[in-house]
């Protein structure tokens, strides 16, 4: 879900204005899906503000309110617990994604 500052929040009804923080990825970079909680899906185009690909560096952006980001929950605990962002849609989310935990190939940090 898209996590804000809570001292920089835009209604929810305009979250397609909202600049946001966003991850690359191949298509629609534009365009975040969240679902309600019957699972009926929602699509909102949203303003690019900053594109990364390290969800730390998007979470400060969005604590620093730069834009709001959509990020795993595990991700923004500490900076819920701190009042830094909080849920701008608490009963929606995002659907499934996958998550893996990787390290370099052949590293000692891991049992084999």
């Amino acid at each position: 879900m898209p996590f804000l500052p809570p001292i920089r929040r835009s209604p929810c009804g305009d979250l397609s204005a909202l600049p946001t923080i966003t991850y690359p990825k191949a298509a629609d970079q534009d365009l975040w899906e969240y679902y309600d909680p019957d699972g009926a899906p929602t699509r909102i185009r949203h303003e690019r503000r900053i594109i990364c690909n390290e969800f730390a560096v998007t979470r400060e952006a969005a604590v620093e309110g730069l834009g709001g980001a959509m990020l795993p929950e595990a991700i923004c605990l500490d900076a819920f617990a701190a009042d830094g962002l909080e849920r701008v849609l608490p009963k929606h989310h995002a659907g499934d994604s996958a998550m893996y935990l990787l390290s370099p190939r052949g590293a000692a940090c891991c049992p084999p």
